[in-house]
């Protein structure tokens, strides 16, 4: 009698990781598994970027066609080769992007359970990694800590990052970093999600500023009317959404999740609904605008893109970060813009320049209502910025009709 997936996660034995090299090294038993198609093999978990977060079930077969597919990527695996394991394990791009797939093709795998930004400098600075994989938050920290001062990266090799979109500023300054540092590459953004399997484009092949590169081997994106589920032609703006032989089974207990999830189009195609807007250009390169719950209905009634706001502010050359938020008052949704300066400018009339640049070339009922100036933003455990705690964040606001 076959097992349901509730018995097979409920047999698991687990060990923890000394009598793991024990028991290996006097094991005798069978290594290899007769193959059953669609077996569950991980359970890894989402961000909760954009609700709680889920268990996200993962096959055999899902699990090998992420490996196999970047495999075909372009990054030459060779022996010697290190990588430098930085996301958590309960993230597919933790897992089977930095431990399975360098695993699998003979490179060395420098472990590292401490999600840190700190632990990181030391991570490149002890182990001097040929790949990596980050949030974009960690580069710029190591990029601003003075113990890489006088750090060789000329080891570094494959700089990559993912998980939020990078202000062509950043990318710059990391760019920079990289080659004074003596690392012949750019960084290499990405764009994934675990439920399909964690990575989904990369720009290994071709680059392009603000966009996160071209669809690997075998996977299909397009952008649909998330209303209509009209697929959009090129520079239109919609949901992202994702064929790939590498999407999770399901959610884990919770089917309906699972049926949000996936959409079967008329040609029975099945798509991976990202929640993400973005829209591809004429080349096939993606570029990912922000989530679609990164939004909110404005007192008039109008859809208001947070995002729209921020890629307007960040155009300004003394804005290093700043990420837009909707707080409920008593009044109604308002918008509170969070903004970290370059450091060494002076500050006075940023505020005033940037209010009316934005009432230039945005309508009213997008325009900030407040502001917060601060000099980092929170993160949480995946190294994305913490939209919760920004929006709890209300101290010191300053009137944005008062700048």
């Amino acid at each position: 009698m076959q097992k349901t997936l509730e018995d097979q996660f409920d047999s698991i034995v687990f060990s923890n990781w000394s009598d793991f090299f024990q028991t290996s090294a006097t094991y005798k038993g069978s290594i290899i598994d007769n193959y059953i198609e669609d077996t569950p093999a991980i359970m890894v978990y989402s961000s909760g970027s954009t609700g709680a977060s889920k268990g996200i079930l993962h096959t055999n077969d899902s699990v090998n066609a992420t490996l196999q597919d970047s495999m075909s990527s372009g990054v030459q695996f060779q022996r010697g080769l290190v990588y430098l394991q930085m996301i958590p394990i309960w993230f597919s791009t933790g897992i089977v992007q930095s431990i399975l797939l360098p695993l699998s093709m003979g490179v060395s795998v420098a472990m590292e359970p401490r999600f840190d930004n700190k632990v990181f400098v030391e991570d490149l600075l002890a182990y001097r990694p040929t790949l990596t994989l980050v949030a974009t938050n960690m580069w710029v920290a190591a990029m601003q800590d003075e113990r890489m001062a006088n750090a060789d990266l000329s080891t570094l090799i494959y700089p990559f990052t993912g998980g939020e979109k990078v202000m062509s500023n950043i990318e710059h300054a990391l760019n920079d970093f990289f080659k004074k540092h003596g690392c012949d590459a750019t960084l290499f953004n990405g764009y994934g999600m675990c439920e399909l399997g964690g990575k989904v484009t990369d720009s290994l092949s071709v680059k392009r500023e603000g966009s996160v590169g071209i669809p690997m081997s075998r996977i299909v994106i397009g952008i649909f009317d998330p209303e209509t589920n009209e697929e959009l032609s090129y520079r239109k703006h919609g949901e992202i959404r994702v064929d790939s032989p590498a999407h999770m089974k399901e959610y884990y207990k919770n089917k309906k999740a699972t049926e949000q999830f996936f959409w079967k189009d008329n040609t029975g195609t099945i798509w991976g609904r990202t929640g993400d807007i973005g829209y591809i250009d004429e080349d096939g390169l993606l570029f990912v605008l922000g989530h679609a719950t990164d939004s909110f209905i404005s007192d008039s009634n109008k859809i208001v893109y947070l995002f729209d706001i921020e890629n307007e502010i960040i155009k300004d050359k003394c804005i290093e970060e700043c990420k837009a938020v909707d707080i409920a008052t008593e009044t109604g949704k308002r918008i509170v813009v969070h903004i970290i300066f370059k450091q060494a400018v002076n500050t006075d009339g940023i505020l005033h320049r940037i209010q009316t640049r934005l009432i230039e070339r945005l309508p009213e009922y997008m325009l900030p209502d407040y502001y917060k100036l601060r000099e980092t933003m929170p993160v949480n455990a995946n190294g994305k910025r913490d939209i919760g705690l920004l929006r709890q964040d209300t101290d010191n606001l300053i009137d944005a009709k008062k700048v």
